[in-house]
């Protein structure tokens, strides 16, 4: 009887430690979502979608213009799709397919955030995370 109850309760704490595991790598996560132009060109009708989000981030500025859509709650994606006009080209729609790299560990004082930047080359996609240090900010990327 022992035995059978010793069994039980590993296979019990096996599934639920499993299941706890699986939430933690592929369950829904907190992040903000960022939007960066750091290219020469002030860029429009920025929008990007993927897995159960859609969102016009609209007009972006050249040289350092952004935009943040906080705290969304959902999986982490592993692709998105970004579309753009270029003030330097506006008579063309540029769409791109970015693959994004896995999400980073926080812990409870930081925020884990899904960086999209526009340089002159294009778009290119990381995982950032932010944490307050004394008068300002600090970032971590790894």
């Amino acid at each position: 009887m022992k035995r059978v109850m010793k069994l039980t309760l590993m296979v019990t704490l096996t599934l639920v430690l499993g299941y706890c595991a699986w939430g933690a790598l592929f369950g829904p996560v907190m992040f903000d979502i960022v939007v960066l132009n750091t290219g020469k060109n002030s860029l429009d009708k920025v929008e990007l979608e993927f897995e159960r989000f859609e969102f016009r981030f609209g007009i972006l500025p050249e040289r350092w213009g952004s935009a943040t859509y906080g705290m969304y709650i959902g999986p982490w994606p592993s692709k998105l799709t970004v579309s753009w006009i270029d003030d330097g080209d506006p008579g063309r729609i540029y769409i791109q397919e970015l693959v994004v790299p896995g999400r980073l560990d926080t812990s409870w004082k930081e925020s884990l955030e899904m960086v999209i930047e526009f340089k002159d080359s294009g778009p290119r996609v990381y995982a950032r995370v932010q944490e307050e240090a004394g008068h300002g900010l600090r970032y971590r990327y790894e």
